[in-house]
């Protein structure tokens, strides 16, 4: 899901400068100045700690077995959304994890932008409280502009992408085995969606 925003419509262009239109497939010349990430595991791209035993699963053999060779984080034997939508809009790499980001002092174009996306993640709490949900996600976004890490008017030359797939759906069914409730769970789901994209 790519997010639209008052902060990316520039002058004389209704979605960009001279540099292009977000939305139009028009690649390298349409790139934004950075990307920023949320949602779940199909974008995330290392932000489980690969230190702690019960989230570093993605760090090791056979995730990254086709590429990069190795463990990256990532829950996939290769590359995610994240890495090949970050290619198609010209960056040399996908964004820097949060995690990763954390440890910096300022912000610089070098970071492509922030990934803050959480293999597990839902709308909800999922699958335990190591888990973040995608409203902590956002919170973590919003402090960094707060404090000054993240400056206005990057964020106003910038793109964001939501992705969330099933994991709320998941969760809720491994406590309702039966799907009981499943048809008033489904709605709650997309309202918070709904919510998030309204934080942008």
């Amino acid at each position: 899901m790519f997010v639209d925003h008052p902060s990316y419509h520039r002058p004389k262009n209704p979605y960009g400068d001279t540099r292009g239109a977000f939305g139009d497939n028009q690649g390298v010349d349409a790139k934004p100045r950075a990307l920023f990430v949320f949602g779940d595991s199909y974008a995330d791209r290392g932000n489980h700690s690969p230190y702690v035993p019960i989230l570093n699963r993605p760090w090791k053999l056979p995730y990254g077995s086709t590429w990069p060779g190795e463990g990256s984080g990532r829950y996939s034997d290769g590359k995610i959304f994240t890495d090949f939508f970050a290619e198609y809009l010209g960056f040399p790499a996908a964004p820097m994890t949060a995690r990763m980001a954390k440890g910096k002092k300022q912000y610089d174009d070098s970071m492509h932008g922030i990934n803050f996306a959480y293999g597990g993640s839902g709308m909800f709490s999922t699958f335990g409280p190591l888990i973040d949900p995608v409203h902590l996600q956002i919170k973590q976004f919003s402090q960094m502009i707060e404090s000054g890490f993240l400056s206005k008017d990057l964020i106003a030359e910038s793109m964001v992408l939501f992705v969330v797939c099933g994991n709320d759906y998941t969760a809720y069914g491994d406590k309702h085995p039966n799907d009981e409730g499943i048809l008033d769970f489904v709605p709650s789901v997309a309202s918070e969606i709904d919510g998030s994209l309204k934080a942008f």
